[in-house]
């Protein structure tokens, strides 16, 4: 039996979500629902600079997030178009 990672978002995250259109909500919150089951399978990759912290890309936008192995849980850390995100990361987590 393989675990279920919870699924965790920072406020920051959830607003940059609820600020896209529903159709891009939808498509972005079907693919965080995936993290819980395989967080590191599919289409991601292991941040450069950042240890804890992977990107899932979905059509063109990108899900910033961290693993935490030891509570098993995925936190949300950043949501956004690929052009905006590693931008917004870096004010976030710098």
């Amino acid at each position: 039996m393989s675990l279920v990672y919870r699924i965790e978002y920072d406020e920051a995250a959830l607003e940059d979500l609820l600020k896209l259109p529903k159709k891009i909500q939808q498509q972005l919150i079907k693919a965080i629902s995936r993290l819980g089951e395989s967080p590191r399978s599919g289409n991601i990759k292991q941040l450069k600079g950042y240890d804890k912290l992977f990107r899932l890309r979905s059509g063109d936008y990108r899900i910033v997030y961290a693993i935490e192995d030891d509570v098993i849980v995925v936190t949300i850390v950043a949501v956004g178009p690929r052009k905006d995100i590693y931008d917004l990361l870096k004010r976030r987590v710098d």
